[in-house]
């Protein structure tokens, strides 16, 4: 990311993540903005599995969250823990839970990403 791009006012870094070949946000990182917990999103998905495909969201493996843990920041709460892998969430994943939940936050949220630039407009 260009690094006069995060200080412009306004622009902020958004949590997106490169995995599998797809820029997609952690189910905690889209929660924490959502104000609701992570579990509830991975509820939505398991209610929900048939609309979303893996080009729209999954579950990382073990050994992908294992090699990645020091990529993510985690919370001191969950540091020794041995928590589900967390699901990620590609843009039309996003676009697909805020339809799911009729969350005006997540539909905002969104729509506020910038995907190709992992930047995050704050209005």
């Amino acid at each position: 990311m260009n690094h006069a791009q995060s200080e412009s006012p306004g622009i902020h870094p958004a949590p997106i993540h490169f995995i599998r070949g797809k820029k997609v946000m952690l189910s905690r990182d889209l929660a924490r903005l959502c104000g609701v917990r992570s579990g509830t999103l991975s509820q939505l998905v398991r209610r929900n599995c048939e609309r979303f495909p893996e080009e729209m969201a999954f579950q990382l493996t073990r050994e992908e969250f294992k090699s990645s843990m020091a990529q993510f920041v985690t919370s001191k709460s969950r540091q020794g823990r041995r928590g589900k892998p967390p699901w990620v969430f590609t843009e039309h994943g996003v676009a697909m839970l805020a339809i799911l939940t009729r969350s005006q936050k997540i539909f905002q949220i969104n729509r506020n990403i910038d995907w190709k630039t992992g930047a995050l407009r704050r209005r």
